[in-house]
């Protein structure tokens, strides 16, 4: 492949990240809410503009605990969410208005599982093989 092929691969990953920068938001969690799915330290990629539906983890500001992932348990017809954290017993007291939903969960990166895992191990070479198995 010639200089003019790799100026052209090049810029076409240029591209693809600038997209995926728009499109996708890292989102680090922090909390445990979202226990066992999600732990501490696991970053969960969030996509912007996808329908959420029933089932999805999903971003969302709230007015009283700033963002939070949930699980949406139901999305009423005005496209408001009821949500609950997986560790909670109960769904969440107030209902998601459609605009504060900020986008769904695509990808989880198990970094919080792995650190977990680790701390729990005495050996690193079977860290790989428990984390795997875990998600």
């Amino acid at each position: 492949m010639g200089t003019r092929g790799a100026l052209i691969l090049w810029l076409l990953a240029g591209f693809c990240c600038v997209i995926a920068a728009w499109f996708l938001r890292p989102v680090i969690v922090g909390g445990g809410s979202m226990s066992p799915t999600l732990l501490r330290g696991d970053v969960c990629l969030i996509a912007r503009g996808i329908p959420v539906r029933a089932g999805d983890v999903v971003l969302f500001r709230s007015p009283s605990h700033g963002a939070v992932l949930h699980r949406a348990v139901f999305v009423e017809p005005s496209g408001s969410l009821v949500t609950r954290g997986d560790a909670n017993p109960a769904v969440d007291r107030l209902t998601v208005p459609g605009p504060d939903v900020v986008g769904r969960c695509v990808l989880v990166i198990p970094s919080g599982k792995a650190l977990h895992g680790w701390m729990r191990m005495s050996g690193g070479a079977t860290l790989l093989n428990q984390s795997h198995t875990t998600r």
